[in-house]
């Protein structure tokens, strides 16, 4: 199966609202990975992940997982990313406890992640350890941006997301800031340390 010119190679994850593949940019002769949503509703569904898109392209840093291009179509919406091979942060603590030097260098990377987004004045939302991928050498990458929101917009209605993400002003409906993505951060963080 392709999609555009990205050739579907097989399912990563799944999610609630979208599912990740690995795929093959045939053109650049590379590994991706492709999320793919459908759009249940069009203009709302196209406008979240052109949204999710922008947010993410506009950061450059080595520690969030770049988005290549995005394919919509009347059916779906695919966002192509660099391939991070690992896993995540949450599959990592599922099968082993990380030694001290390791959560303090999966901190470090991932609290450097979210000084990129609040740099760029955007609270990623669901800074969870699913969304916290180990690279193979040990380091880490932040993705998952669906529910990435700049500041001034990031007031109220909070309660989208993984509950283990959630600060307590999201639970409440209160205005959020760069102290939310802190929280989330703080579980998987205090997660590692006492296993």
């Amino acid at each position: 199966d392709y999609i555009g010119p990205y050739r579907i190679l097989r399912l990563i994850d799944r999610g609630g609202q979208a599912n990740v593949h690995l795929g093959y940019d045939t053109r650049l002769k590379r590994q991706v990975a492709i999320k793919i949503q459908r759009m249940p509703g069009a203009r709302a569904a196209r406008r979240r992940v052109m949204r999710e898109a922008r947010l993410v392209a506009a950061m450059e840093c080595p520690k969030v997982v770049p988005v290549y291009d995005v394919i919509a179509s009347s059916n779906y919406l695919a966002m192509v990313m660099e391939y991070v091979p690992g896993c995540s942060l949450e599959d990592l603590l599922q099968s082993v406890r990380p030694s001290l030097p390791s959560v303090m260098s999966v901190g470090t990377d991932i609290a450097g992640a979210l000084a990129a987004v609040r740099d760029h004045h955007v609270v990623h939302g669901a800074a969870k350890a699913a969304n916290e991928l180990i690279v193979c050498v040990g380091r880490a990458r932040l993705a998952g941006f669906g529910i990435a929101r700049h500041l001034e917009r990031a007031v109220g209605g909070g309660r989208a997301g993984s509950l283990e993400a959630l600060s307590p002003e999201q639970l409440a409906g209160q205005p959020v800031g760069e102290r939310a993505d802190l929280f989330a951060h703080g579980a998987p963080f205090y997660r590692m340390m006492p296993g």
